[in-house]
This record gives structure tokens, sequence and C-alpha cells, in this order.
């Protein structure tokens, strides 16, 4: 992935909340994408992975204060070490009942660069703190406002009426600032470039949205007219909240689609996993010459054959 001066994505990253409690999801996450975050909830730690592995560079937050016993999240936070896939994911925790000990053990034993963070505090308090976290992070990257492409949803259009007749658009692309519409190569004289659509109608999730635009920029090719349309100044808030619970909407739906047909993650947490072998010890090994250490001076044992001779009496030395 590409990366800015600070090392962090251009494009920023998907930001994941694990198992968050119901006070953090009603309140703080929605003021989180408001604030124009990529913010996803993932409900089921066995889900977890499957998910994260098709969104690398992500930030994950991740409530160990139920479903599993703290050694058992312990277990499972440091299971991404392990893991190629997963090893680009940014953890963190978050707890409104963790014991100090269990806290130290995580901070001192776990990987944890996104941190933990309470969630006894006051909600403005969280909010600010989950949002200092995600700007030293580069959450945002260069984008200010989260997209939809939305291209492959037939029922995302726009409606336009100039005179007695209506004329219909397919949306590819919104935000909370604007949209990329389709318009047929006939109807190019339609717009034109820094004119204002009046009264257009946008329908998004089966919910019709009434708006004024202006025309940015017009693209064309040989079939097709790209409107690029910005909303003006004044739309009414509640507008931009419908398209951001459109937006997110859409990119959980495509969130979940991509784990379809995956196995689900059946490891038992409870128990410690074994330590595993990394591949720079592997390399070490390759670049013993074995020649180097098997001179005449080293005595090899003879290999046991499987008989009944008596080992005691030994032949080994």
């Amino acid at each position: 992935m590409e990366e800015s001066e600070h090392g962090n994505p251009i494009y920023g990253r998907k930001v994941f909340f694990l198992n968050p409690p119901y006070s953090i999801k009603k309140t703080v996450l929605g003021r989180l994408q408001e604030m124009e975050y990529e913010i996803y909830i993932i409900d089921d730690y066995h889900d977890a992975k499957n998910i994260l592995r098709h969104f690398p560079d992500s930030i994950c937050f991740i409530n160990v204060d139920e479903r599993l016993t703290p050694e058992a999240w312990f277990n499972f936070v440091t299971s991404f070490d392990t893991d190629k896939s997963l090893k680009s994911i940014f953890l963190g925790i978050i707890t409104e009942s963790l014991r100090k000990a269990d806290r130290d053990q995580f901070l001192l034993k776990a990987n944890i660069p996104a941190g933990l963070i309470p969630l006894n505090g006051k909600i403005d308090d969280i909010t600010n703190t989950l949002r200092g976290i995600l700007e030293i992070n580069g959450a945002k990257g260069r984008r200010q406002y989260i997209r939809a492409q939305c291209a492959s949803d037939k029922n995302a259009i726009m409606y336009y009426t100039v005179g007695d007749k209506l004329y219909q658009m397919k949306l590819i692309d919104i935000s909370s600032v604007g949209m990329v519409a389709i318009l047929p190569f006939q109807f190019r004289t339609l717009v034109q470039p820094n004119s204002v659509m009046r009264n257009i109608t946008i329908s998004l999730n089966n919910k019709n949205i009434v708006l004024n635009a202006a025309v940015y920029g017009i693209k064309k090719n040989a079939q097709f007219l790209m409107l690029v349309l910005f909303f003006i100044k004044g739309t009414p808030a509640s507008v931009k909240t419908s398209i951001r619970e459109y937006i997110f909407k859409f990119l959980d739906a495509n969130m979940i689609s991509s784990i379809i047909g995956e196995a689900i993650d059946s490891t038992d947490y409870n128990i410690k996993p074994v330590a595993k072998v990394e591949d720079a010890d592997d390399a070490f090994l390759l670049d013993i010459d074995s020649t180097e250490l098997l001179d005449e001076t080293v005595h090899i044992p003879p290999v046991y054959d499987g008989s009944t001779k008596d080992l005691t009496v030994t032949d080994l030395f």
C-alpha cells in the first residue's frame, strides 16, 4: 500500500470495532462516522480474522470485557503476530472492567500500537481519545470524506427534471459532499460545467432525498458523460446524515460479503498457542555450512537398529 512521508497509508485506514459495548456503539461510533472516519463493527470474533485479512493496514479496537476471558483475549491478540496476513493490522484494546494485572499484561506483552483505552470516562473524552489515536495513525490519509463506489447498486439512482421531461441517471460514487452520475451521451447538452442543478432527487436505500448540486466537472467518453457534482452550501444536515447512513450501510454490506463461504475461526483461545519458529530462524539454519562442523574430530553415534541389545552397556560414545 502506498504510504505518506509519515509512514501511514495515503488513502487512510479502515477502522474496525470488535464486539463494542452498546454505549460505544450507540454514541461514539456514530460521532466518528460524522467526522468521516471509515468505521465498521464486527460483532463476532469468529469472523474477525477473516474480515481483517481482506483489509490490510486497518485499525481494530477489541472490547476484551465480553465473550472471552481476558487471558483468551490476550491469546487472540498475540496470535496476530504469528500470522503474516494479519501483521499489518494495528490493534487496540477498549475496556470498562479489565483488572490492573490484565491491563499490564496487554500493555507489556502484547503488540497493541493503537493503545489501551478505558471506557469509564465521559463520552466526549472517549471520543476525543479515539479520534486522537486515529489521527496519529493516519486513519483518514489524504481523503477527507468517506465514499461509496456504488456502481454495483442498481437502486442508487439520480432523477433530474427539465421542463416536462424526467431524466434518470445512474449514481456510481457518492459522499456527504458530492457524487458522480452517468448521463447518456445523447443528452450531453442537458447540463453545463459550473451550472447548478436544482431539485435533484437521489434514491438511496429506497429513500428519496431532494437537494441542489453544482456541476463541478464533466468527463466524456464515446458512450456517456460522468457528471461530477458538489452539493451546494446550505445543504441540510439531515440530508448529509441520510447519505452517510447509505454509505456506511453499503460499505458494511461489502465487508460482510467479503467473507461469504469462508470457514469461521474455530481456534480455542483459552489454550495458549505453541510458539512458532519464525522464518528468520530458518534462514539462519540455511546459512550454516554443515561441512565446517562435521570434521574428523566429531564422533557421530550409531543409529539404534531396533535390536534387543542392552543399551546400558554403551557403544554410543
